[in-house]
């Protein structure tokens, strides 16, 4: 067994994805394999031959090629278990089966929102087409309830809600594209659903297998909660003006598509001059030059110190759920630094 509980999430999840059979089974695995970063990009490189469930290691014993991703979820998941005073190898199924539903939400999010490079690599969609990408995100679907398997019918129930919520808000986040004026309600609404759901449950379960109560369950739940849209609120403004080089994506490409994103919502709202026209351009015409004008109006209305100001507002909304519960003290400090860093990282 890996000494690491993170380790053992990893293990699962590649040994759920390598038990697919047939050529199908075998396409839908290099596919999944390719968006979770367990091979190398198109272009650069062989696969690394590993055995079944075992991440690709080099000399020193770390993995050769990194999983795509930080891992959030099931860190979140495995933390919220350790805090409650669980064993985190206790929440490795949960962990798994949270970070599967958010891998299947990204290859059908790519897919809706024309994104063709995610994390520096080409999405799955734009190497295999549409169709595989959305099979090959129904498949993840599907394995996240078997890694599940006999786990708890409370931490099944709190996915499946979480997967419902996250529909309604990728719904709305659809909708609200057509739009130019959306309120702070709007969007907040939103991404607690849209990116908070998901969040949600990782800290939910993680605390329901840790073994504490339903209500204190329920705090985690809202821990999470507020954590995923600080997150989100985090990823909006690093989708303006983060380095491409770090998050893996097109200079402004938040403002080159009608994206709900929290800066330009709140941009468009301070302004009816050449501020706004400048921030409306850059999604008809996403030049490179009206792409800095359209960040540099933000930036002068701003857009950008009110986004700061509102994800550590929500950051600390989150921390005021677990007020009053007894925490284990090293995974409280590590649940800490993990959102710190969360609602403060550069990619």
């Amino acid at each position: 067994m890996p000494c690491d509980p993170i380790d053992a999430v990893i293990g699962l999840m590649r040994a759920q994805v390598e038990r697919l059979r047939g050529p199908g089974g075998g396409l839908i695995s290099r596919m999944l394999a390719h968006h979770l970063g367990w091979e190398a990009p198109q272009g650069m490189g062989k696969t690394p031959a590993t055995p079944a469930g075992k991440p690709a290691t080099s000399s020193a014993g770390k993995p050769a090629i990194q999983p795509a991703g930080k891992l959030v979820r099931p860190r979140l998941c495995l933390l919220s278990c350790r805090a409650v005073g669980g064993d985190a190898f206790a929440a490795v199924p949960a962990a798994a089966a949270v970070e599967l539903i958010h891998t299947f939400s990204l290859i059908h999010d790519d897919i809706e929102d024309r994104d063709e490079l995610r994390r520096g690599r080409p999405t799955v969609w734009k190497v295999w087409g549409e169709a595989q990408g959305i099979n090959a995100g129904d498949c993840l679907y599907s394995l996240a309830y078997a890694v599940l398997g006999e786990a708890d019918g409370r931490a099944v129930a709190v996915l499946s809600e979480a997967c419902v919520r996250l529909c309604e808000g990728q719904a709305h986040d659809i909708a609200l594209q057509s739009q130019e004026d959306i309120s702070e309600a709007e969007y907040l609404d939103m991404v607690g659903r849209k990116t908070g759901a998901i969040m949600a449950a990782a800290a939910h379960m993680g605390a329901l297998v840790g073994g504490a109560s339903d209500e204190h369950a329920g705090a985690f739940r809202q821990f999470g909660l507020q954590l995923g849209v600080a997150f989100q609120i985090r990823d909006d403004i690093l989708g303006i003006w983060g380095d491409p080089q770090k998050t893996g994506k097109p200079v402004g490409s938040d403002l080159s598509r009608k994206r709900c994103s929290y800066p330009v919502i709140w941009g468009l709202a301070q302004t009816r001059g050449r501020d706004r026209d400048a921030i409306l351009a850059a999604r008809d015409e996403p030049s490179p030059a009206a792409l800095g004008e359209a960040a540099a109006a933000l930036e002068r209305l701003g857009a950008r110190a009110r986004a700061d100001e509102l994800a550590a507002q929500v950051h600390r909304q989150a921390w005021a759920a677990l007020e009053g519960l007894e925490l284990e003290p090293r995974a409280a400090e590590e649940l800490r630094q993990l959102t710190e860093f969360l609602t403060s990282r550069e990619g």
